[in-house]
Formats: structure tokens, C-alpha cells, sequence
């Protein structure tokens, strides 16, 4: 279970409940939270980023959808950071990791 939990909105305009992949949390006291997704995913990001016009409505990317609700999440919490990495390969890593930790519970 992941320390930061927030109430994101979401494209099917629900609120929906948030765990990063990753919260890092640096020596000077800011956090850093880490989104990791596959490269397919990426197309829909790009076009809604690209289309949005400030209006949950205009949300239909879940991937962007996070960002957006996070900004909002960052005006109440200045020391924290968002950021997407978007990488089949180091999902297939994570998915991995997880199997073999599966295997040695």
C-alpha cells in the first residue's frame, strides 16, 4: 500500500481513487511520484494533452486524467512532484518483479 493516496477525477467523470506506482522521497523533504506506463498508452495521453481545454469533460485519457487531477493535488502540496514514464519494457521489468516476489511469499 502506497503512503499517498488522493481522489483523482476520471474520463467517465467519477472520482476515482489514486496509488502511484512509485512516491520517491528526496533527502530535502519534496516527493517525487512516479507513473509508469506502456507505450501504447501514450498515443491517447499525447492527443488528450494536445485537445484539453481546462474542463473535466474534456478528459479521455485516464493517463492524462491522473496528471490533471495531481496538478490540482500539487496547489495544496507545493513539495510534490509528477511524473509519467512511459516504457513497455520497464513494465514488463516491474511485471516480472512482481511474479517472482509472488513465487518467494
Amino acid at each position: 500500500m502506497s503512503i499517498l493516496r488522493a481522489e483523482l477525477p476520471t474520463p467517465n467523470k467519477r472520482i476515482a481513487r489514486y496509488f502511484p506506482d512509485f512516491l520517491v522521497e528526496t533527502t530535502k523533504g519534496r516527493f517525487l511520484v512516479v507513473e509508469v506506463k506502456s507505450n501504447r498508452e501514450k498515443e491517447g495521453y499525447e492527443k488528450n494533452r494536445q485537445e484539453y481545454k481546462g474542463k473535466a469533460e474534456n478528459l479521455f485519457s485516464e493517463v492524462f486524467a491522473k496528471e490533471i487531477g495531481f496538478r490540482e493535488f500539487q496547489q495544496a502540496n507545493k513539495n510534490f512532484e509528477y511524473r509519467i514514464i512511459f516504457d513497455a519494457s520497464l513494465q514488463r521489468r516491474q511485471q516480472e518483479l512482481l511474479e517472482t516476489i509472488r513465487k518467494i511469499d
